[in-house]
């Protein structure tokens, strides 16, 4: 399946927590970039072994990583700073995450995750590694 079934959006830290980005932004956009670099992921990801492919593609100033969890989920970010530590650091907390929420008997494995609580650990992640 090729649909998300968690999304967030980040704006620049200005301060200690990352926060919501304003509605009006380019969000429809942002998910077609994302979602037109899943072919380029399905290519990388048996070039290799690892889990986090880095920098998979480029649109204008922004750039896509991605990483592969060992259930097979994709994760993605698209970002304008190029940081592979952090972003490898982030994908592998989040995939942790991921793995902890998977285990909860009342979640239906690949269904949209709508918890508030992972929400906001990712979201705590993102304001201290990004």
């Amino acid at each position: 399946r090729n649909e998300p079934i968690y999304e967030a959006e980040f704006v620049a830290r200005s301060g200690s927590s990352a926060q919501k980005k304003p509605e009006n932004d380019n969000s429809h956009l942002n998910q077609l970039i994302l979602h037109s670099s899943l072919d380029l992921l399905d290519r990388k990801q048996w070039a290799g072994n690892a889990s986090y492919l880095k920098v998979i593609d480029k649109f204008t100033d922004q750039m896509i990583s991605a990483y592969i969890t060992a259930s097979g989920m994709k994760l993605l970010l698209l970002h304008e700073v190029k940081n592979d530590d952090g972003i490898g650091a982030f994908f592998k907390d989040v995939a942790e995450l991921y793995a902890k929420h998977m285990l909860n008997p009342f979640y239906k494995f690949d269904t949209p995750i709508i918890s508030r609580e992972f929400d906001d650990r990712v979201r705590a992640l993102a304001s201290k590694i990004l």
